[in-house]
């Protein structure tokens, strides 16, 4: 999947290769290059997601694309497609499923799953050499690690623009379909924050867990007061790096402005609003920080504060 398809499927089935693209998984780009038959469903193949329309990535002379979308406009608009197929997603896959079934096969299931779980292995699927970094400030992927394993299929997981949704587009490996949401188009900063609230006013048997930066909390701290006023229990993680991390990183190093602040005490806002406020300086401290934040049936905050890296460190 995109990123923007998180959770599509769940990234812990057998099936699953995790996102593709420029921060994507290497188990999914290399599988999607060495494609003879590319079978794109409810998808733009936008560029951020096709390697900026690489054709060292998806080469339409080399490869069969077929591209169903509900948008008549969207199948083969940025990739010419071998068959374009305007249909709802399920229906299309109904479709196609039903025509399978049909048919008998002419390989051997059994041998292309052991392959394809070789092939996850091999290519480091869900590791990463930060996941257990002890450094402080923390490192960004050591809060996914954390979130990784404490995070079950009843929780909700909503992103937000910038660099936060980039760690856990590429780190944070879901577990059930449809648990991941994000901000779609430019990615407005601030979505995920009232995106996790309304989760939790809706879905009340679940978790709701919001993931954004220090700027995206900051521009919705009134969903603060909302949280308490109808007693609505999500827990904010808050990526803390005095930063406005996305845009910094595009900017030439010697003439960065207007991306880079004094550390707001996030935590200290969440306590006025009567939510529970919590500070996280060292690593050790994240997992006890979210099971404490999930056990008290409260509305959290969980200001976290990591280091200051870009996330070009993701590609690759």
């Amino acid at each position: 999947t995109s990123y923007m398809g998180k959770s599509g499927i769940a990234e812990t089935h057998a099936l699953a290769l995790g996102t593709m693209g420029g921060i994507g998984h290497k188990a999914a780009n290399e599988k999607i290059h060495n494609a003879d038959c590319i079978l794109a469903v409810g998808t733009g193949l936008s560029p951020e997601n096709t390697k900026m329309l690489s054709k060292d990535f998806i080469d339409p002379e080399r490869q069969a694309l077929i591209h169903i979308d509900i948008e008549p406009r969207n199948a083969g608009w940025t990739i010419p497609a071998a068959v374009s197929a305007v249909s709802d997603a399920a229906l299309g896959l109904r479709a196609i499923i039903g025509a399978l079934q049909s048919t008998e096969l002419t390989f051997d299931k059994n041998a292309r799953m052991a392959a394809l779980k070789a092939h996850k292995e091999a290519c480091g699927f869900f590791t990463c050499p930060d996941y257990l970094s002890d450094t402080i400030p923390i490192a960004p992927e050591r809060v996914i690690h954390e979130m990784n394993g404490i995070l079950d299929e009843n929780s909700i997981l909503c992103l937000d623009a910038g660099n936060n949704r980039q760690w856990c587009a590429k780190l944070f490996q879901s577990k059930r379909p449809g648990q991941v949401f994000a901000p779609g188009g430019v990615g407005g900063v601030g979505w995920g924050v009232p995106a996790a609230l309304a989760a939790q006013m809706i879905m009340k048997k679940s978790h709701a867990f919001s993931v954004c930066g220090d700027l995206g909390m900051m521009m919705n701290l009134h969903c603060l007061e909302t949280a308490m006023q109808y007693s609505a229990p999500a827990t904010f993680i808050v990526l803390n790096n005095s930063a406005l991390g996305n845009i910094r990183d595009f900017q030439n190093p010697e003439r960065r402005y207007c991306t880079e602040y004094r550390t707001p005490d996030l935590a200290a806002y969440a306590s006025a609003a009567g939510c529970r406020g919590t500070t996280v300086s060292e690593p050790g401290a994240i997992g006890d920080a979210l099971r404490e934040a999930i056990a008290s049936g409260e509305p959290s905050l969980i200001d976290v504060r990591i280091a200051l890296e870009p996330h070009f460190k993701l590609m690759g």
